[in-house]
């Protein structure tokens, strides 16, 4: 779904979007590489930080297995990995400023807008780096890039 607003003061104008998602299960492929043990071949992998909560003795009830240097099933594809995938979005923020009539007839044009436009600007989505948006499979890993945000701006004249 969607919603976003349109303000007009004076000479001033302004327009927020946002798109959202609510429900769903994505898997996160990235966050099951983090999560997974290190190997003779793994040297200099990074690990997520919640490898920290595994599985210990003095730590029974945890669902992240234990920490063991080569054991290739720790982080073996299943529904541990399945995140909501849930989000906002704040799509599209518009910021502008008309010249006055009697300003811009001054200067021999009818109209003179300057505007300031910023897209893909924010997301927020259950697990931080995580973007549901950008596959139909219901899958994500690092291969996807998140859209780019983009600040613009521009002069509009009409003559």
């Amino acid at each position: 779904g969607g919603f976003g607003t349109s303000l007009r003061y004076k000479w001033f104008d302004f327009s927020i979007n946002f798109d959202y998602q609510i429900g769903g299960q994505c898997y996160d492929s990235t966050y099951a590489g983090l999560m997974s043990s290190p190997y003779q071949n793994s040297i200099g992998s990074n690990i997520h930080a919640d490898i920290l909560n595994a599985w210990t003795p003095e730590n029974p009830n945890s669902n992240i297995p234990r920490f063991q240097f080569g054991d290739q099933y720790n982080a073996t594809a299943s529904d541990r990995f399945l995140t909501n995938a849930s989000y906002l979005s704040l799509q599209n923020i518009v910021f502008g400023f008309t010249l006055p009539d009697d300003l811009a007839h001054k200067a021999h044009l009818n109209k003179v807008r300057l505007y300031l436009n910023c897209d893909n600007v924010w997301l927020w989505s259950k697990r931080q780096g995580l973007d549901p948006r950008l596959s139909m499979s219901g899958g994500g890993n690092n291969t996807y890039y998140s859209p780019i945000r983009t600040i613009s701006g521009g002069i509009n004249v009409t003559f």
